[in-house]
């Protein structure tokens, strides 16, 4: 269980911020809580899926639409966790002995599996996963 303190006012800036591209700052009080990381992330994860899956498929139906929807959360949270790792490797120094400066790859998903495909920049066949 996560705990969560929501700010209107707060979220009503980020999404201000997001779809303007300013600057983000913290809120007032001492930096960046662990509850402003969230909302900044939701505020974030919310600005990405409210464009919806980037291959747009109008010939789907009702019911491959809502598989559809499901696998592009399911990417999305895949990427997510991925984008986490790679920043991980960053913060511990262990980013340049996987990747090149500028990586780039493809998640994939489909019911309970994640994939993620290099393209460019790695060094290790499969870094980070």
């Amino acid at each position: 269980m996560q705990p969560i303190e929501f700010h209107k006012e707060y979220a009503q800036y980020l999404l201000d911020c997001l779809a303007n591209g300013l600057p983000i700052h913290p809120p007032p009080g001492g930096g960046w809580r662990r509850f402003d990381q969230l909302m900044l992330a939701g505020a974030a994860f919310f600005a990405y899926c409210s464009h919806g899956p980037m291959l747009e498929q109008p010939d789907l139906t009702p019911e491959q639409q809502a598989e559809n929807d499901g696998l592009f959360g399911e990417e999305v949270m895949g990427t997510i966790n991925f984008l986490a790792q790679v920043f991980e490797s960053v913060k511990y120094d262990e980013y340049d002995e996987q990747w090149e400066p500028t990586m780039t790859a493809l998640v994939a998903a489909g019911p309970n599996n994640v994939k993620v495909q290099p393209v460019k920049g790695w060094k290790v066949a499969g870094g980070g996963q």
